[in-house]
């Protein structure tokens, strides 16, 4: 049924995604698409409208260690799935719901022990699930986690794959509010920002300096936040 979505199943930063409303246009992005995957294979699925969260967690034989929930908001250009903003909290309070998907995804996966991440869009106010990795969060979001809640999921699976005790996590709010906010460009010549005026910024980074070179397939690239 339409639309539907089409993306490649070994892509990463939600590049090569695509959402067809017809046949004929399913068509015309399979060859677009196509170009994304390594392995030369894409995969089409249910199209799931509404809002969209990512369930960051921790599991520990079997239990959930530590999880996190936040707002996805996506940029607006055309055909363009990748974040343009990360917020917290996350508008959906039922921590309830999540917990029962976090527990249903790791005994059907059989994800015990290490991260887990859930891509949900809410129907009905019910969390859907879009895709779930069996790895940490992409895009810096360990510091976005770090800064808000004061819990670095990556030296906890440094410290999980040394084989030594994880303690309770120490969860401090630290912000009563906070985004974390992606900057594209066109690829090519990388343009020159200035973070310098922007107020309440904690942290700011760009990926390439001013004229560098911005390689990549899209018309726009990820190059700092």
């Amino acid at each position: 049924t339409f639309p539907c979505i089409i993306k490649p199943v070994d892509g990463q930063g939600q590049k090569g995604v695509f959402k067809a409303t017809s046949r004929m246009e399913l068509q015309k992005l399979y060859a677009q698409c196509l170009g994304f995957s390594a392995s030369g294979r894409v995969i089409v699925e249910e199209y799931i409208s509404g809002r969209e969260s990512t369930v960051n967690c921790y599991m520990q034989n079997s239990s959930i260690y530590f999880f996190a929930v936040y707002d996805k908001m996506p940029t607006r250009i055309k055909n363009n799935w990748s974040p343009q903003q990360y917020r917290l909290p996350s508008f959906y309070k039922n921590d309830r719901h999540i917990i029962d998907l976090i527990h249903q995804i790791s005994k059907s996966a059989q994800i015990h022990d290490g991260p887990l991440m859930i891509q949900i869009r809410y129907r009905q106010e019910l969390p859907k699930v879009i895709e779930y990795f069996s790895r940490p969060g992409g895009s810096h979001t360990y510091a976005f986690i770090e800064k808000y809640y004061g819990v670095n999921l990556n030296e906890t699976l440094i410290r999980h794959l040394k084989g030594e005790s994880l303690p309770e996590p120490r969860i401090t709010i630290k912000h009563p509010k906070l985004t974390y906010h992606l900057v594209y460009g066109p690829s090519g010549q990388a343009p020159s920002y200035d973070f310098k005026n922007l107020k309440d910024v904690k942290e700011h980074k760009t990926y390439f300096a001013a004229g560098e070179l911005v390689p990549g397939k899209s018309k726009y690239e990820r190059i700092g936040y």
